[in-house]
């Protein structure tokens, strides 16, 4: 995960005026442009929240309704997999952009994958979630274990839409 962590924090910097432009490449500065465009428009910080979701995998989008639900302080926003964000990111980082193998969750400058996304939004949202922050004493190798074996049979065990999932009116400022 560090060339993830990495790339993501030199996209962060790009979202910050004040900070020496990173290499990125042409398509990437672009769709950056647009979520710093995009973030603007909002009225966001350029470092707030953001997860990026697989948008047909119904617990990927059950997970992003529940932190949707649960955030009353409206710190995560979030982008489809599947979006010209989405897929800029998946595909600079050489991750498949087509079975997006893990979630993607850049808070503060930081950038996590797989369960430690889960631990790192669930923690954040405060309450009786930070008991989430528990899954970080099971070893790393087994927690990656875990999450791939659930996110190779996500749509098995879940289900998968037929289109992309749709947030409700009131949440859809939320989605970029």
């Amino acid at each position: 995960m560090a060339p993830l962590r990495r790339f993501l924090a030199r996209v962060l910097n790009v979202l910050r005026p004040d900070s020496a432009e990173p290499e990125l490449s042409r398509e990437v500065a672009s769709h950056i442009k647009l979520l710093q465009d995009e973030f603007e428009r909002k009225g966001l910080p350029p470092a707030a929240a953001l997860i990026v979701f697989d948008n047909v995998c119904v617990l990927c989008s059950g997970f992003v309704q529940w932190v949707m639900a649960h955030d009353r302080e409206r710190r995560f926003w979030f982008t489809s997999a599947q979006g010209p964000i989405g897929q800029a990111l998946y595909n600079d980082l050489g991750l498949d952009p087509v079975r997006f193998e893990t979630n993607l969750v850049v808070i503060d400058g930081a950038a996590y994958g797989k369960l430690e996304a889960f631990v790192e939004v669930a923690t954040r949202l405060g309450g009786v979630w930070r008991a989430a922050a528990a899954l970080r004493m099971l070893p790393a190798p087994l927690r990656d274990r875990l999450y791939d074996g659930i996110a190779r049979n996500r749509y098995r065990l879940f289900g998968m839409r037929e289109t992309c999932w749709l947030p409700r009116p009131e949440m859809a400022d939320r989605v970029i």
